[in-house]
Parts: C-alpha cells; structure tokens; sequence
C-alpha cells in the first residue's frame, strides 16, 4: 500500500489513520529534506479535510514517533497556508544557509519566521531564531519593520517560555502561540460562513499574528479565544446579542482593537491573580475585581472557566466539602 492510495479513500477512512501511518506510508516512510517522502506527504496535506490536520496534530504531538517533528512542521506549514499566507517550507535540519521551519508572508508583505516546538519543555535558541531573521532580511529583502518570529508549540509543559521571551530581550518581535490556538484559527476561519464577516475575520488574524496595533502580548492564546467572538459580532456598529454585544463600533474601526486589548488584559489579570494566589474563593475573586463591574466580570469569567464542552479552559470552579461557597483554582495545561 503507498500513500497514493489515500487519495482514493473517503475523507472518514483518511481521517482514522494515524499520523504515523501516513508518514510510513509516504515514499521511503522517512521524512527528509528534499526527499520523495515529504514531497508526497505535504502533497497530501494541501487536499486532506481540516479534520485530517486536527487529529494528526494530536497524534504528533500526544504521541511522538520518529518523524513526528518533521511532520508537525509540515502540518503546522499546511495550517499557515489554509490561513491564507503563503508559505515556503524550511529545513527539517537546520544546517543549511537559513534554519527556519517554515516562512510566513502575509498579503501586506510582512514576513513571519516560524518555529515548531512539539514542546516548551526544551529551551529554545532565541538567538538563533533572530539570526535566521537578519538572514532572511539580508537575503530576501524583507525590513525589519516588516518581519517577526512566530514559536508554534505543541505542549506548553513547562510554562517558561514568555519568561524567556520577555527577560532576554532581543533585537526581534517574538511572539508565541499553541499549535491547539493555531487550528482554533483556521476551524474558525471555515466555519465562518458569511463571505463579508469571513474577510473582516481573515484580517483579524493576519493582524494578531504580524501586528503590533492589534495585540502586544507575546502569548498571543488568549488574543484566539477572543477571536473566536467575532463572527457573533455585528457589522453595523450597533449593539449585538453575542458575548461582546457592548462593542458599539463596526468590526474593522480602532475601537475594536482597544477593547479587545482591554478585553484579554483583564482576562490575563484574573488568570495571574489566581495562578499567584493558587486556590481562591468565588467571593474573593469576584471582590478583588470588583473595578470591572458584574456585568463585565462575569463575562471575563464565562471565557476562563472550564466547562463540560470547554475542558481546557484556564480556570476550574471545584466544591470542596466542608467548605462553603465556590472555590476557583488554576488548571496547568495538560493536567
């Protein structure tokens, strides 16, 4: 059986392969540069449903195999182009001129240098990753202005990597965001039906990931799960029913990125004070923000908290016997 094969099956027989298989399945079944196996994976990649993308992302980064780096890259690479940037595929091995793993150009022309972790649990070579951007910039022409350093991760385990970011600076925009984020993006992006909110939408994502007017945050997670807000927004300017019905400015005005800045601020607040704090009363949260007023708090909190269709939510409301009234506590990733 070769890897030609899939292209007969239905997008169900596809999609219940693992990553494994397919990779195996693939020309030689190892991933190299500029080998006949990853010209056909990637191949695949380009005409598999969205579903294919999302399980075998899981696969490679819950369950790791030889190749499973090589092939997130690749996945992560196919996500970027589905979101409309076109990309050029890097080096699986970075011993070339230029290590990148992928490279990102959006319509405007800005250049996002991407890097794909399976996980945070290693240090990444800051250092290194600028050196690949004044590369690019040597040789391909691109401005400093125009260019930044996009970290996928697959597993944010050791929760150190805005740390690193933000305490060594460096002569690059960093910003880092989870491969779960990433998909979150696209399935968004395609499940946004209407053509008008769709385009608008596409534009809020090509600013969160290349602009410094919509978010400054080097953890760019919370921007996406606000996002994902956007298509219940209205487009007149008038007040809407959804989550962020208070906005009264139409969807491509300054006003929106101000509140959304506003909004995810207020969201890493709450989040901080209950990491720091580690186990907090309901009561006592609800005290300690009172500056936001009810109604604004407990929208913040109906986004943070875990529920049964949104496990992996920041936060966790537990009863605990003997114990009165709610307690909220901080859920690590992957807990």
């Amino acid at each position: 059986m070769s890897l030609s094969s899939l292209w007969k099956a239905s997008p169900d027989e596809i999609v219940k392969k693992h990553l494994r298989q397919v990779v195996g399945l693939a020309g030689s079944g190892n991933l190299g540069d500029g080998s006949e196996a990853s010209a056909e994976f990637r191949d695949l990649l380009s005409v598999v449903p969205k579903e294919c993308l999302v399980r075998w992302a899981h696969d490679a980064v819950e369950e790791g195999f030889q190749d499973s780096g090589f092939a997130l890259q690749d996945l992560v690479n196919e996500v970027g182009r589905r979101l409309g940037f076109a990309v050029s595929h890097g080096y699986y091995r970075g011993r070339r001129r230029i290590g990148f793993d992928g490279l990102w150009i959006a319509p405007s022309g800005h250049c996002l240098v991407v890097e794909t972790k399976t996980s945070d649990t290693y240090t990444i070579e800051l250092k290194k990753l600028c050196a690949y951007r004044d590369e690019l910039i040597g040789s391909r022409g691109a401005r400093y202005n125009d260019s930044s350093i996009l970290i996928v991760v697959g597993r944010q385990e050791s929760g150190g990597l805005e740390a690193q970011i933000r305490w060594k600076p460096q002569p690059a925009v960093i910003r880092f965001i989870s491969v779960a984020s990433l998909l979150d993006l696209l399935l968004l992006k395609v499940q946004t039906k209407d053509g008008g909110t769709q385009s608008l939408l596409v534009r809020k994502i090509f600013d969160l990931l290349t602009s410094d007017d919509f978010f400054s945050f080097v953890d760019i997670n919370p921007a996406v799960k606000l996002l994902s807000f956007f298509p219940n927004m209205t487009l007149s300017g008038q007040a809407g029913t959804g989550p962020l019905s208070p906005f009264r400015t139409p969807l491509s005005a300054q006003g929106f990125n101000e509140e959304a800045k506003r909004t995810v601020i207020e969201m890493k607040d709450i989040v901080g004070y209950v990491t720091r704090k580690g186990e907090v009363m309901y009561v006592q949260l609800r005290r300690r923000f009172h500056r936001l007023g009810a109604e604004t708090f407990n929208r913040r909190m109906a986004r943070l908290v875990a529920d049964d269709d949104h496990p992996d939510r920041e936060l966790k409301v537990v009863e605990r016997r003997g114990v009165s009234g709610r307690t909220v506590r901080w859920v690590l990733p992957n807990a």
